[in-house]
């Protein structure tokens, strides 16, 4: 009786959260501004609308959902990020060095983005180099075919590894 009380209280109280989530404004946006862009990409080209019809689609479709949710956030990255950054700051404060503190607004998000990129192109290259890594990170390179949301098909693996080689450098960037 109280054990199945308490499990349902949890269940109701996650799906009222998921609920909110999923129909507020941090959901729906993306995910309306990215059915927006697969509509004119169509029309601007070829106007192949065929391809939204098949499973690869609906594969993308569901990696795209599973992200832009925060599933991925909730059950991944939120709680290696408290952990990196708990770390950090427990155990190794010396590398918060904030090498771009000294920047405005606009240049430190220029420098940030062209770190992140950097990070991310040679964690690109070691995916193809390394035969360990590309069983996670052969996904988006399996479709037959391309959609506009084939950019979100990233197995989970893929993104821990990305998130965990590109933390530390960002934490020393400020």
């Amino acid at each position: 009786g109280l054990l199945v009380n308490q499990l349902w209280d949890l269940a109701a109280t996650l799906a009222r959260k998921a609920f909110v989530m999923l129909t507020g404004p941090k959901f729906v946006q993306p995910v309306l501004s990215v059915l927006l862009l697969c509509a004119l990409v169509e029309l601007v080209t070829q106007r192949r609308w065929r391809r939204y019809l098949t499973r690869t689609f609906l594969t993308d479709l569901t990696y795209m959902l599973f992200f832009a949710s925060g599933t991925y956030y909730f059950l991944f990255s939120g709680h290696l990020e408290r952990f990196i950054k708990g770390m950090v700051n427990e155990h190794a404060p010396f590398l918060l060095l904030n090498l771009l503190g000294f920047l405005p607004t606009v240049p430190k998000a220029i420098a940030m983005i062209m770190a992140i990129d950097f990070f991310e192109y040679w964690m690109h290259r070691a995916g193809h180099a390394s035969k360990l890594y590309w069983n996670f990170h052969c996904s988006p390179h399996s479709p037959s075919q391309l959609t506009p949301l084939t950019k979100f098909r990233v197995h989970w693996g893929d993104m821990i590894v990305f998130g965990t080689v590109k933390a530390l450098p960002l934490i020393m960037l400020g």
